[in-house]
């Protein structure tokens, strides 16, 4: 009787259903567990049969009966489908391999679930999440620890995505030449920007980027830019974390929502296209926020000083939270805060516009043409004033991008920034609208550095809302929006982090070396070079990207070829030829080609070329030197430049630029530029002189001198063995 008594309620109906959907979920990870493959395919289960989820429901169902009869007491079924739930997703979400929109609807589904099993959870637990507590002294060190995370993940992610020859000019080449120039002349000097030599503050006003520079003087490399980003983005976490405090959150709260932080995917998504200005802004705004409601006036304006340094358009969003708090500040000394940070705000946003258009290239209105009726800043705010209609029908223009990107700011939230009833809390929200009314496709996009601000806003709004919360309902929220952080964090970040590093493991080698082969590249130099490799170039005065720069006349033009040479780096490589430029190397990776202008030393450079271990040729170059291996080495030769290497070991070598008489034993052209006029010349003498051409491809011609005491068939036949010369059959 006693244990019919014990038994009896845990086989109530609503305990099966939640064991069976435990098991359910702790089944379907047996499954993925046993298969590899793409589970969201219909032939995922091909050749199974219902043995095995069969057996393995039963089993944990047994499981799970067994653990609740030994713990009558405890809610151990709920507690197994969130656990089940947690695993199985994890799980899912690490092997997505469908396209990224249904990706995105799987992990909006994903909360989905997770909100009804947390529903039920909350409902069971309640109690049992009440009583939790934590010492208060725990609070600001997990706060720490989850900055330091936050910190690492974005650093790690960004330094390995520089390493891997994966970050383009735009933008972080830029960052990295002014940098550069402001470390010599305190300058941020860029040629890159916009092909010419140009302040970066005449295309942003962003002057907040010294407080970077002492760290670039004392690491002056492009990787303490990344790392320098990532640890601005991450101390964020204090004036939260005192926003917390002041909100008079519990421990647990401070810990709970400092986890929230580290999680929320457009904190470190964000910097994931590398360093931008923008960074700054999002521990700024938090600060201002936490001035504000602690009443720090000194600090308030500080902060707003500094905030407004970020970039002209960070006056906007302080501009917002200041109308903010003229119309929420309960006491009139916060209302004169909130006057006097719009006050300061829209002087210095004029300032920085009439600045930029002054002296610079001119305020980026164009962003907001399709919202403006003259394609001005005063055009924006007339058609929102007299056509607001337009206005709410832009938001949505670009569909579901634009519902993804609302979504995806609020959904990992769980909606708290939206939990609210009071008007002049909605006002915060309007920086979402900035960037949702703007055709510029790349401000729908995570990845990029547009969301800061908002990001900023959106997570004062869940402190705020959530404080209003009570009872179960606080509770319940503040696990969904855990829950939401958590799918989406595993879905946008964790696979970042994890690619980037492995991407650089597997190729570690050819990464290295290609970064040694550009190394020998002078810093004085001048250099014009793919998107991709700019950025390994740009600690010099003078860079430019070939993308936006098809010219030869640097004095090194340096062409991505590692898929090949395409149309464009095949338009420069001819410019290259036709103006005097001789090609220094041509790896499987790069062809660096050195201008005639160039002062330096063009052996020098070959030689530490020689040097790179590893380097591997194309098959130009390799065919180039078999064919030249076989002129002896005590023959008389006479050259151009980009061939000397080859016969280093010869006694006796002139070059045709200064040598200009056919009177050695050999004479070799370089013809992968074809015939110059100086060459043609020489080659003229040749003929004339009796010489004999021993071989004349695309890459190379090699003439021989009649008066040669070698044998001239020994040598034909040699390249005829090595397959560059055909004999053709006799007719």
């Amino acid at each position: 009787m006693k244990w019919k008594t014990r038994l009896l309620p845990i086989f109530s109906f609503d305990r099966i259903v939640r064991r069976a959907v435990a098991s359910w979920f702790m089944m379907a990870l047996v499954v993925l567990l046993m298969r590899d493959g793409d589970f969201s395919a219909t032939a995922y289960l091909k050749d199974m049969t219902w043995d095995l989820p069969i057996c393995a429901f039963l089993g944990f169902f047994l499981l799970i009966s067994a653990l609740s009869a030994l713990l009558p007491t405890k809610r151990t079924d709920s507690f197994a489908m969130l656990a089940g739930l947690v695993a199985v997703s994890s799980m899912w979400l690490s092997r997505l391999m469908m396209t990224v929109e249904e990706k995105w609807l799987f992990c909006f589904v994903l909360v989905g679930v997770f909100a009804l099993v947390l529903w039920d959870f909350v409902s069971q637990n309640d109690d049992i999440l009440t009583s939790l507590s934590l010492p208060s002294a725990v609070a600001p060190w997990m706060a720490v620890a989850c900055g330091v995370v936050c910190a690492a993940v974005i650093a790690i992610t960004t330094c390995f995505r520089y390493l891997t020859f994966a970050s383009p000019t735009y933008d972080f080449g830029i960052f990295i030449q002014m940098f550069h120039n402001m470390a010599e002349s305190f300058e941020p000097i860029t040629t890159c920007e916009r092909d010419k030599v140009l302040s970066h503050f005449a295309v942003h006003l962003s002057p907040i980027y010294y407080l970077l520079l002492p760290f670039y003087w004392l690491f002056p490399s492009a990787l303490t830019l990344q790392i320098g980003q990532a640890v601005v983005v991450a101390s964020g976490i204090i004036p939260f974390y005192l926003l917390m405090k002041k909100y008079g959150f519990s421990a647990k709260a401070r810990v709970a929502f400092s986890v929230l932080y580290m999680l929320v995917p457009s904190v470190s998504k964000g910097c994931f296209f590398d360093l931008h200005e923008n960074c700054f802004l999002f521990p700024l705004l938090l600060w201002i926020f936490w001035a504000y409601e602690a009443e720090k006036l000194p600090l308030l304006a500080f902060f707003t000083a500094l905030c407004c340094l970020v970039k002209e358009d960070s006056a906007v969003y302080v501009t917002i939270f200041a109308l903010y708090c003229l119309i929420s500040g309960t006491t009139k000394k916060r209302k004169l805060m909130g006057a006097g940070m719009a006050l300061y705000a829209i002087l210095y946003f004029i300032f920085a516009v009439w600045y930029i258009d002054t002296f610079g290239e001119g305020i980026m209105s164009g962003r907001y043409d399709n919202v403006s009726s003259d394609g001005s800043l005063v055009g924006v705010i007339f058609t929102a004033f007299a056509n607001p209609g337009f206005f709410f029908q832009e938001i949505l223009t670009r569909g579901w991008e634009s519902v993804k990107y609302i979504l995806a700011l609020l959904v990992p939230l769980g909606f708290l920034p939206l939990a609210t009833g009071k008007f002049s809390r909605w006002i915060l929200l309007i920086p979402m609208l900035l960037n949702l009314l703007t055709d510029y496709p790349y401000q729908l996009e995570l990845i990029y550095q547009y969301h800061f601000g908002i990001t900023a806003f959106l997570l004062l709004l869940t402190l705020m809302n959530w404080r209003d919360l009570t009872g179960q309902k606080r509770r319940y929220m503040m696990l969904v929006a855990l829950a939401a952080s958590f799918v989406f964090y595993s879905y946008l970040i964790i696979p970042e982090v994890g690619g980037r590093v492995r991407n650089y493991t597997a190729d570690k080698e050819n990464f290295e070396i290609l970064e040694d082969t550009l190394d020998i590249i002078p810093e004085d130099a001048s250099v014009n070079a793919g998107t991709f490799l700019l950025p390994h170039l740009a600690q010099r005065w003078e860079a430019y990207d070939v993308g936006y720069h098809p010219y030869a006349d640097t004095d090194f033009v340096i062409l991505d070829i590692r898929g090949g040479y395409d149309n464009r780096s095949l338009e420069l490589r001819s410019k290259c030829w036709a103006n005097g430029y001789s090609c220094l190397a041509e790896t499987k990776q790069v062809a660096i080609y050195v201008s005639p202008d160039w002062d330096g030393d063009f052996l020098a450079l070959s030689e530490a070329l020689s040097r790179v271990e590893g380097i591997s040729h194309s098959a130009a170059h390799v065919m180039t030197e078999q064919i030249l291996s076989v002129i002896p080495k005590d023959a008389s030769v006479n050259t151009m430049l980009p061939l000397t290497p080859y016969f280093a070991e010869n006694e006796t070598l002139y070059l045709i630029s200064e040598h200009k008489t056919a009177d050695t034993d050999f004479v070799v052209f370089d013809l992968r530029g074809s015939y110059n006029d100086e060459s043609w010349a020489m080659m003229e003498q040749c003929v004339m002189g009796g010489y004999e051409c021993l071989i004349e491809n695309e890459y190379v011609g090699i003439f021989v001198s009649p008066d040669w005491n070698g044998d001239f068939l020994t040598l034909k036949n040699k390249l005829i063995e090595m397959g560059y010369i055909q004999i053709l059959p006799a007719e």
